[in-house]
């Protein structure tokens, strides 16, 4: 049996493309329509039940610190976040200054300060002729 033969014909040429207007009209879609839309930031807050919220964070430990810290959070009846959370307190709270290293002001520069401006303004004076 013959094979049936395929009937093959020419596409037709598309019209020939005004090149100016094609320029002229600019691109036709924008890179950024095809990508996709940015992820929103993963931050997950959490409120507690006496109001506090709370922000995930992933932290991550040597194996001696984590037996440690579960050690230390076991014996002060503490779950990790809350005893973290205190330390973290404790450590990154403002320091005050001892009485005796907090400086006083030194009123030294503005006694200079002011008996130069009273010189300057007496000589003034004397040149205009107001003394």
């Amino acid at each position: 049996m013959a094979k049936k033969q395929v009937g093959v014909s020419l596409r037709k040429p598309p019209p020939p493309a005004d090149l100016d207007a094609f320029v002229a009209s600019g691109p036709q879609s924008d890179v950024r329509d095809l990508a996709p839309p940015p992820a929103p930031a993963r931050e997950m807050v959490v409120a507690t039940s006496n109001g506090r919220q709370l922000r995930e964070v992933t932290v991550y430990l040597p194996v001696d610190l984590a037996r440690r810290l579960s050690l230390a959070c076991v014996e002060t009846d503490k779950d990790v976040s809350n005893y973290i959370a205190s330390k973290l307190e404790e450590e990154l709270a403002p320091k005050a200054l001892p009485p005796q290293v907090a400086k006083k002001p030194n009123p030294e520069p503005l006694r200079v300060w002011v008996e130069q401006f009273r010189s300057m303004s007496m000589l003034l004076r004397s040149r205009l002729g107001f003394a």
